[in-house]
């Protein structure tokens, strides 16, 4: 999934759904980087950068829903995870009230949630941190034994489109320490 666009990935979903036959198609992408530091007996032991991708797609047809998942999705698994929405909705039971995916209308922007200096953190700035943690916590008391901490800065996008319209997608972060 290297360089292609989360909205092109989750858009071709969709169109590939409806051309297979669904009646109504919806994706969701999420991507994430996860920067970490463990901390175990008072030292840093682990460090990594780790990137986790995933596409959920629920398809519709007369009422009865059928949901695929890929980890680490590409154009080119797209074909194999709407198969298997589009088999498991042919076999499901209609749902009961169906009224069928959400359309496009105004939807409120999210403000705040995204800070650029955890978005861009490097496995390096993470260990500072652990590490000032560490010694914060260490100074505090000599009684103080850190067996066990860590830090995570974590920087995710999320796309989701339907057929009916739907296009929203936003980039947030958050750290732990702990």
């Amino acid at each position: 999934m290297a360089g292609e666009n989360l909205q092109t990935l989750a858009l071709n979903a969709v169109r590939l759904a409806e051309r297979l036959g669904a009646g109504e198609a919806e994706a969701f992408l999420d991507r994430a980087k996860v920067v970490s530091v463990s901390i175990e007996n008072g030292q840093l032991v682990k460090a990594k950068t780790l990137w986790e991708t995933g596409l959920g797609l629920r398809v519709s047809l007369k009422g009865r829903i059928g949901f695929a998942y890929l980890s680490m999705p590409t154009s080119e698994r797209l074909e194999e995870a709407v198969g298997k929405a589009i088999k498991l909705a042919k076999v499901s039971q209609p749902l009961e009230g169906w009224k069928g995916f959400p359309s496009k209308k105004p939807h409120p922007k999210p403000s705040g949630i995204l800070h650029g200096e955890v978005a861009s953190a490097s496995v390096e700035e993470a260990a500072r941190l652990a590490g000032e943690m560490l010694e914060a916590a260490l100074k505090l008391d000599g009684r103080v034994i850190a067996s066990d901490g860590g830090v995570s800065l974590t920087f995710e996008e999320r796309f989701v489109v339907n057929s009916l319209g739907v296009e929203a997608g936003e980039e947030a972060t958050w750290a732990s320490c702990f």
